[in-house]
């Protein structure tokens, strides 16, 4: 009986449960999402959040909005009073970085500024956004859309 108990607390169980979820419905990221809400609201499910997170990433790995959605994973419910907030948030912008430099697709900057639930995160983006599109532009990676992003 204590084996039992152990898988389910390591969530084996839920995965394969969610796996087979996510088989029947392959394309939909809303219901995904709405698993990862689901999760967040209870204590010690991180791994099955991650998992969530990681199939997101893998099936999904060609759409903007996607990709904003997993790398802004790590600001969830970030307190901008805790120790850990400037690690998070250089690992964010990090990732967001390799994602977009693997894409060569930029398009996807605005949603990162707009998306953080955090006025003090929002407030950092928003003025990380034009360093970004400038250093974009001078190294002619930007797009004829980011030029035009950039002057709205």
């Amino acid at each position: 009986m204590n084996g039992t108990n152990n898988k389910l607390m390591q969530g084996i169980i839920v995965k394969i449960v969610l796996s087979n979820a996510i088989k029947a419905i392959p394309n939909d990221l809303s219901f995904r999402k709405e698993f990862i809400d689901f999760f967040r609201q209870y204590p010690d499910t991180l791994s099955i959040v991650d998992f969530i997170y990681q199939s997101i990433a893998n099936d999904f790995r060609n759409e903007i909005e996607t990709r904003s959605f997993f790398v802004e994973r790590c600001i969830f419910g970030l307190d901008v009073n805790s120790l850990e907030c400037i690690t998070v948030i250089k690992k964010t912008v990090e990732e967001y970085r390799e994602s977009m430099a693997a894409k060569n697709n930029y398009i996807c900057l605005p949603n990162f500024s707009d998306k953080p639930p955090q006025e003090t995160l929002r407030n950092y983006f928003s003025k990380l956004l034009p360093m970004i599109y400038a250093r974009e532009f001078y190294t002619n990676m930007a797009s004829n859309v980011i030029n035009v992003m950039r002057v709205d």
